[in-house]
This record gives C-alpha cells, structure tokens and sequence, in this order.
C-alpha cells in the first residue's frame, strides 16, 4: 500500500512540476513581428527607380499605392516593381505588407524633379568644335544626324494599385485566392491604340475581360493553388511575363 501512496505523491509532483513549466515560457516569445523598412525616394522626371524596402517576413504579400498618380505612379519594371517620375512635386508612397491577419503599412516620400542638365547634353557650336567633321556638301548628311530619331520607345506596363479587387500585385506576381474572383486593370506609360490581349494557357486559371467595369479590366477565377504563368501583350508586340499565385 505505501508503494502505491508514494507513486501516487511522485506522479503529483511531476503533473504539478510540468503545469509550472508549461505557463513559466510565454506563448508566441519567437514569434516575428510583421514590419516593413524603406527609404523615401528621389528622382527626375520620366526616371523609373526600383522600389528598395526590407520585410520582417518573407512569404508576406506587398503592395504598393501612391496618393497623388499626377506626380508619380507605378509601373512592373523588368528588375523590380519601380515608381516613374511623372511631374515635379511631392507625393507618398505606400508599402502595405500583408501576412495571414496581420497587416503592416509603411509610407515614404517620394519627390520628383526637374531634370539635370549633364555635360554630355549640352549643346555645342560646330565652329568652336575641333572634332566637328567639315562638311563635303553631300546633301543626305542630314540625314545621318540623329539616327535614332525614329527608334520607338518601350512601352511599360502598370497595373494600377487602387483597381485591384481580391489581389495584390508585387513586381510580376499576381497573388489570389483560390475559387475566389479577383479583378484587375492593365494600363500603360503611353497611349494604348489596341486592345489588351492575355495569353493563358493554363486549364486551372479563367481569365475574362469584365468590360462593363471598366476599358482593360479582367478577372481571374483559380481552381486549384499553385504558381501559374501567363503572358499579357501590349499593342500586339510589347510581351510582359506574369505569374498567378493561387493560395
């Protein structure tokens, strides 16, 4: 009978040793706290500048907005998402981070300036040139003076922050929920003449134009997760890579 008691005793002891343990280490102690590091932004006009910041934590989703789009705007460089200067002046710029519940904003300033004359721009008299070649007369010299007069410029693709409904966008990655519609806008730098054309090859992924929300407006319906690739073209020749990441 007493082996019994004092096994008892022991095992009471140890219960008891074991709840005192348990509430002494504070739950959630390691846990990282969701925060976003950047610096504000300085650039000229027409200048695109990748966006540059630090999240606490990897897998969240970033997304950017910019209160006044008249000075700056966003654009899907092929290096980063980057901010394109579009008159002078001061705006803010907007990193919301967001992970499962948790959500953290992060807002820099962003100015915009004229641009700087650099020696290489200056204009120069041919008289006071040494290196200025003589002329032979020939008529069709003139035409050889600005050869890349009629090189076209790359357009850039934008996918503007505030038509974004059940998505996020972070650089070329497109993030919705599985079996939940998500709608988006595609937009460009310069005027765009044809029709915006999604190439999409995958079954998991359906994506329509929604025209009567608004001109260039699609959805994306997933029904399966995973990371999904498609292709959106603009002007039926400039090619941007996307990937849908279904969660």
């Amino acid at each position: 009978m007493k082996k019994y008691v004092i096994a008892s005793i022991v095992l009471c002891i140890l219960a008891t040793i074991g709840i005192v343990v348990y509430f002494s280490f504070p739950k959630g102690a390691n846990k990282t706290k969701l925060v976003v590091e950047a610096s504000d932004i300085c650039l000229e006009l027409d200048e695109h500048k990748k966006i540059e910041y630090e999240c606490s934590i990897v897998e969240a989703v970033i997304s950017f907005d910019v209160d006044d789009e008249s000075v700056a705007y966003i654009s899907a460089g092929a290096k980063g998402v980057e901010v394109v200067g579009k008159s002078t002046g001061n705006t803010t710029l907007t990193i919301v981070a967001t992970y499962k519940k948790e959500v953290f904003e992060k807002e820099i300033k962003v100015t915009v300036v004229a641009k700087q004359e650099r020696p290489e721009d200056s204009p120069e008299s041919g008289e006071n040139n040494p290196t200025t070649p003589p002329s032979d007369g020939n008529e069709d010299d003139g035409d050889l003076e600005n050869p890349d007069a009629d090189e076209k410029v790359p357009m850039q693709l934008i996918i503007p922050a505030e038509n974004l409904v059940n998505c996020q966008v972070e650089g070329t990655v497109i993030t919705v929920e599985i079996l939940r519609k998500a709608l988006f806008s595609i937009s460009s730098d310069q005027n765009l003449t044809k029709e915006v054309v999604i190439i999409n090859e995958n079954t998991e992924l359906t994506i329509s134009e929604e025209k009567y929300v608004g001109n260039n407006t699609f959805s994306i319906l997933a029904s399966s997760r995973g990371e999904f690739e498609i292709t959106i073209v603009l002007e039926g020749e400039y090619e941007f890579s996307y990937i849908v990441k279904v969660i």
